[in-house]
């Protein structure tokens, strides 16, 4: 297949384009100036072209040229290690410039290509903090109410999602991904304890890790990539929003797997209120009853791969 990946170079990105080139896929890569760090060693086997979601006429004239069967749309604003929830707080004018006005572009160039399938990367900051609601769980139909302007600009996509899928036919399928982790995260964000927990699992230092006591979904980064390339091979007929994850867990758990896997490292972890928002636990049995998808990795297999991939890296 040929797959066009828009924000394949960065975090989850580059673990999306490296599933879709170890199978062998067509895989070319749009986006501005492409950060090749992450995409060194498979960059022989990409196409990569410099463009703007921003400018329709250079995003139609890729589409096309590629002759895209599927389409996989991960690029957001975000500034800096900020992270995306605080650039678009920062700059709510330009995401919307980018989340809203580039989907729309994407959108429309997958319409006018004759794009078969289009994945994006949807977000569970949709929903409202987790107290809003009466349910232990929020499923695809719950209500969104979204404390973020990034949150906000992703509800607008899925609007839009829906407008496309019932106008056009185009399959768009937002994939409602929680907070992810793993190798390649650079920038800090609501992810920061957990980049700061494991980027200094090799420091003689002592190292304190603060969080909240409560419950979160996580989806570990290597699930990410496999779930989207499952959702662009398959046959079926995909929805228009999915919920995902990998566990639910907390951070001091986190904090105990990595102890236990190396006890040298001098980890201590401190129940604090950080003051974040604390999302509901996401209902994904859609997904796995549709597409019968399960995650590969349990919290601790995640906590031990994402240290070893770190481990080679490093050399240590």
């Amino acid at each position: 297949m040929n797959i066009f990946i828009i924000g394949g170079d960065g975090f989850v990105g580059s673990h999306i384009t490296r599933e879709f080139v170890e199978n062998n896929h067509n895989v070319t890569l749009f986006g501005l100036k492409l950060n090749e760090n992450l995409i060194e060693d498979i960059q022989d086997r990409i196409t990569t072209l410099e463009g703007d979601i921003l400018e329709y006429d250079n995003l139609a004239v890729a589409l096309n040229e590629n002759q895209t069967d599927v389409l996989v749309h991960l690029a957001a604003y975000g500034a800096g290690k900020d992270g995306l929830a605080k650039s678009a707080q920062d700059n709510p004018k330009k995401a919307i410039d980018v989340n809203i006005n580039g989907f729309y572009n994407v959108l429309e160039s997958a319409k006018e290509a004759g794009v078969k399938r289009v994945l994006w990367s949807g977000s569970s900051t949709v929903y409202a903090p987790a107290n809003w609601y009466s349910d232990k769980l929020v499923d695809e139909k719950s209500a969104r109410n979204p404390e973020t302007f990034y949150g906000s600009t992703k509800v607008m996509d899925e609007l839009m999602t829906k407008y496309y899928r019932n106008q056009y036919g185009l399959e768009v399928v937002s994939i409602r991904l929680p907070l992810v982790y793993g190798p390649g995260r650079w920038y800090k964000g609501a992810g920061g304890a957990l980049v700061d927990m494991f980027e200094n699992s090799h420091s003689k230092e002592e190292v304190l890790i603060k969080g909240g006591p409560e419950l979160v979904d996580l989806m570990y980064v290597k699930d990410v990539s496999d779930l989207f390339y499952q959702l662009a091979i398959t046959e079926k007929k995909l929805s228009e929003i999915y919920n995902v994850k990998s566990h639910t867990t907390t951070l001091e758990e986190m904090v105990n797997i990595v102890k236990n896997y190396m006890p040298n490292y001098k980890l201590s972890f401190n129940i604090t209120d950080s003051g974040a928002t604390v999302y509901p636990l996401m209902d994904t049995s859609k997904i796995e009853n549709e597409l019968n998808y399960t995650p590969k990795y349990s919290v601790k297999e995640a906590c031990e791969d994402y240290l070893d991939t770190l481990r080679r890296k490093q050399n240590v």
